[in-house]
């Protein structure tokens, strides 16, 4: 797995992520598999998009990175 350049504004996005692993089972069961690395799991954002595991909503300046409801 190719693993993509962190973008700009990365820090947001892990703040966003470790709070919805705060609340979602699914995606804290993921962060354990980087055993905690949260950085890891933002560079690997895009792929865990692809596989359905989180979904981005808003637009491209707002947008925010949640739990998807597949593989429930």
């Amino acid at each position: 797995m190719s693993v993509p350049e962190l973008a700009e504004g990365h820090q947001l996005i892990l703040n966003e992520l470790k709070e919805a692993g705060s609340c979602g089972r699914r995606l804290t069961e993921l962060v354990k598999l980087f055993d905690g690395d949260f950085e890891t799991l933002v560079r690997c954002r895009d792929q865990l998009i692809e596989w359905g595991l989180v979904r981005r909503e808003g637009d491209c300046s707002t947008s925010s990175f949640v739990l998807s409801d597949n593989g429930k």
